[in-house]
Order: C-alpha cells, then sequence, then structure tokens
C-alpha cells in the first residue's frame, strides 16, 4: 500500500506513516499484551503446591503414601468421610517433628474407616527451609472409596 499523509493533530504538521508498518506494530503490541496477561508470575503465588498422594489397604488397614521430599515433616493431616459426621483434622507445632517418607504409610491417629464409604484425605508437609522463608509448604491429597471384596479383605479404589 502507497504512503499516505496523515495529520497529527499535537505536532500540527504532516508526515507520512506507513499503514503496512502501523499495522504490523498493531498485531504484536496486541500479541505481546495478551502474553504478559495471559503468563502468570508461578513464583509469586503463595499457595502451597498440590500433589497427588496413593492409598492402599494392608492388614484391613488404610495406608496412605506420599511422595514427600527429602525433609518435609507434618504440618496438617485432615480426613473427610462422605456420609458420615466423623472428621479428623490434626495440625502439629513442631517440637518433635514427624518426617515423611515414601515409604512409610502417613499417620492416620487411629481414624475409624468404614466400608461402603468414601473419603478425601490431605496431607500438608513443610520443611525448615519453608518455615524459616514463610514459604508455603506441599499439599498431598487423595479421593477413594472403600469396599469388602468375596473374602472380606478391605479393598480401595482411588477417585
Amino acid at each position: 500500500m502507497p504512503e499516505v499523509e496523515k495529520f497529527h493533530p499535537f505536532i500540527k504538521k504532516r508526515y507520512p506513516i506507513s499503514w503496512k508498518i502501523g499495522e504490523r506494530m498493531m498485531k504484536s503490541s496486541i500479541l505481546l499484551l495478551l502474553v504478559f496477561i495471559l503468563a502468570g508470575c508461578e513464583s509469586a503465588d503463595p499457595r502451597p503446591k498440590i500433589f497427588p498422594a496413593n492409598v492402599f489397604t494392608l492388614n484391613d488397614h488404610v495406608c496412605v503414601l506420599v511422595p514427600a521430599a527429602e525433609g518435609e515433616f507434618l504440618l496438617s493431616v485432615e480426613i473427610n468421610g462422605t456420609g458420615s459426621e466423623e472428621r479428623l483434622r490434626k495440625v502439629f507445632i513442631h517440637n518433635k517433628p514427624i518426617y515423611l517418607s515414601s515409604q512409610r504409610c502417613v499417620p492416620l491417629f487411629g481414624y475409624q474407616f468404614e466400608s461402603g464409604r468414601a473419603y478425601g484425605v490431605s496431607v500438608q508437609a513443610v520443611t525448615q527451609e519453608n518455615q524459616q522463608n514463610n514459604t508455603a509448604g506441599r499439599i498431598y491429597t487423595v479421593s477413594f472409596s472403600l469396599w469388602k471384596d468375596q473374602s472380606n479383605k478391605l479393598q480401595v479404589a482411588i477417585q
């Protein structure tokens, strides 16, 4: 497209503007603006990261395993059952921290799970570094239901 003269109201004189360059600049400005709007700054997010936990039964007891990082210890455990008023929530003060391991079941403090019900378990873990820097730890969560098989053994299905 040929160059055209356009009047600029503030400069009060005529100057040539290429419409093609103007269109290209406008498109790239919009694209750049969209990238900045849609790209979030993940490091500034104060919420704890959420990771999946695993659950299985061992000798008719529920065992929740978390992929704990080195040095993570228990901050809180929450167990919610559907159709049940029974709920457990424990928060810990760390005079003697309970360290988590990916090889050991998370302590569930004697919660009585029942066959035929669904449950949600959330485990919040932190490290010494998290506490010193006042940053969020990690949350491990799993939802599952329990039933008894033909041999009356407790079974679990992750939802």
